[in-house]
């Protein structure tokens, strides 16, 4: 009995496709220096076709966000993410009203102008949230201490920070208090020096 063409097409296609993606998951496994499971997984969704709506992030849109967040006089970093939120449950964990210190994280903030433009399913933790007097400026959600959601504003997707950004955040963030991203980070690291196979 002889199959449907077009069934076996599609089959072929798919397989095609299968191969193709595992061919690039054991490059991205052995990849030197490792590569970020946030970029294999951007790689993956632009593989995809998983290509979210909107300019992606870059040069520009680092710029734009420094832009518009330089003017702040109030750093307000608050418990959850900035979707999905339940205001009542959420804590002010770090208020910081000295523009220098505000000045200082911005700059430290450094982003990837080339693995961004993906977005996890999560919602982040903790919020920064920048303000001008009672002016909401922008509200940035840490994803796993090494990418940002600005929640409204133009981007496509998450933008993740440098190696050297994720060091300066987490660090800033742990010492006032808000471990957590500095911990996801850690791991992060830990796991991107080890080799494919070892425990």
């Amino acid at each position: 009995m002889r199959g449907d063409p077009v069934r076996l097409t599609e089959t072929r296609a798919w397989l095609h496709k299968a191969a193709l993606d595992l061919k690039a998951a054991a490059h991205c496994l052995t990849a030197s220096p490792p590569l970020s499971a946030a970029v294999v997984l951007a790689l993956f969704l632009m593989l995809a076709g998983l290509a979210l709506p909107g300019p992606a992030v870059g040069a520009s849109s680092d710029a734009r966000l420094k832009e518009v967040i330089s003017t702040a006089t109030l750093l307000r970093v608050r418990s959850g993410g900035t979707c999905h939120r339940i205001p009542e449950r959420e804590r002010v964990l770090v208020e910081v009203t000295d523009p220098e210190q505000i000045r200082t994280l911005i700059a430290g903030m450094k982003i990837s102008q080339i693995f961004s433009g993906y977005a996890c399913k999560c919602c982040g933790h903790p919020t920064l949230e920048f303000y001008r007097g009672q002016e909401l400026l922008a509200a940035l959600g840490v994803h796993h201490g090494e990418t940002l959601r600005w929640a409204g504003g133009p981007w496509r997707g998450d933008a993740e920070l440098t190696p050297a950004g994720s060091d300066f955040l987490t660090r800033w963030l742990a010492d006032r208090g808000v471990p957590e991203p500095l911990a996801e980070w850690e791991r992060t690291k830990a796991l991107r020096k080890k080799k494919p196979g070892q425990p």
